[in-house]
């Protein structure tokens, strides 16, 4: 009987033109009960007819024949959404390759409502979209939620942003797709503010990090923001959850050099690259005897130290570089983000090979007329 039905399933997965996502799980279901059944069938045998009718079967039919089944649920895995993926990858391109501003915006108001079609889909949390060139598609460290984000460059130089938060639903069920609004133009005093979905500062992200405090989940997301023609943007933000999977951008975890914080804001020029990621790295802890810093491995936020290409620039970030030698860092201690300066980043080099440092040429002063 189980035999029939998966048959009748993987014909009906091989020519529907539609989503399969819910056929799939009958469709594993069925197949999982009929090597079941097969199980339980050759465990009921005595052992010496086991072995005459295996080898009566002949032992490479009964193989094939498995593998068959197998294959066939893994196409129809692998096809249940990538119909779906491959019209968001055409019209993701239409993004970009589009000349106006007004024309970008329309083929990202297409691909916008499409992809948020797509995320209502049952089954679709686990499909990976890994085949999107210029979308972000960042999963949380435990899984609990995933984040779709991308940008649409603007004439003036600076970015317009666009995301979905996606929750896993319940097993066959949609999930909870979030929709977040930039309104990082109109967010003043960013570095203050507890900001909803609706009211997103809006950036592009490239990692999440998790911590936990006093039973509360912590999201630290770090991000990259295309600010203006002349300077560029790194952020710390923090994302959290209510118990009704409300989000919430930011929260007063940071302790910096100006005070407590809800998110950490470096803006730079936009012709230099600055660090910040999390890695793990030497923190001095003391000093031993005999005047040697005393260190412990620990994981941290680091960041490049950030100053003006010229004392004369003091104050004017599209002119701020990193310092090349001077490195910062966010350590998470007792529920915050605590700033550390001056840590040592060791980057061992390539066994056998020795680079010679390179003098930075930025050119960055601004042109006297």
């Amino acid at each position: 009987m189980y035999l029939a039905e998966i048959q009748r399933l993987t014909f009906r997965l091989d020519k529907s033109s539609g989503h399969k996502s819910l056929s799939n799980l009958f469709f594993f279901n069925l197949l999982f009960k009929f090597i079941y059944q097969i199980m339980l069938l050759f465990k009921s045998l005595p052992m010496r007819i086991l072995r005459v009718r295996f080898l009566r079967m002949n032992g490479r039919i009964s193989l094939l024949f498995f593998l068959v089944l197998l294959s066939a649920a893994l196409r129809a895995q692998d096809a249940s959404f990538q119909k779906e993926e491959d019209s968001l990858r055409l019209l993701s391109k239409r993004i970009y390759a589009v000349g106006s501003e007004a024309d970008k915006l329309a083929a990202n108001a297409g691909f916008s409502e499409f992809l948020l079609k797509v995320l209502q889909e049952p089954g679709i949390y686990a499909w990976p979209f890994d085949s999107l060139q210029g979308i972000g598609c960042l999963r949380a460290p435990d899984n609990a939620f995933r984040i779709f984000n991308w940008n649409v460059p603007l004439i003036n130089g600076s970015s317009r942003y666009f995301g979905f938060i996606l929750l896993p639903g319940k097993k066959g069920q949609a999930g909870n797709v979030i929709v977040l609004s930039d309104h990082s133009d109109s967010i003043a005093d960013a570095t203050n503010q507890i900001l909803p979905a609706s009211r997103w500062y809006g950036v592009l992200y490239y990692s999440i990090l998790k911590n936990v405090w006093k039973k509360q989940t912590i999201y630290t997301l770090l991000a990259w923001d295309g600010y203006s023609a002349k300077s560029s943007r790194k952020i710390i933000d923090i994302l959290t959850f209510n118990p009704d999977g409300v989000p919430m951008f930011g929260m007063p975890v940071f302790k910096t050099a100006d005070g407590l914080r809800t998110r950490v804001i470096f803006e730079y020029s936009r012709s230099a690259v600055m660090t910040l990621h999390y890695d793990n790295q030497l923190l001095v802890t003391g000093q031993r005897p005999g005047g040697q810093p005393k260190t412990k491995k620990t994981g941290m936020i680091v960041v490049d130290r950030l100053i003006p290409a010229d004392a004369r620039l003091k104050g004017q970030f599209a002119y701020y570089v990193p310092a090349g030698d001077t490195y910062d860092a966010f350590i998470f201690r007792q529920g915050f983000w605590s700033l550390a300066e001056d840590v040592m980043v060791n980057n061992p080099a390539v066994k056998g090979k020795v680079e010679k440092a390179k003098p930075i040429e930025y050119n960055l002063l601004p042109s006297r007329k």
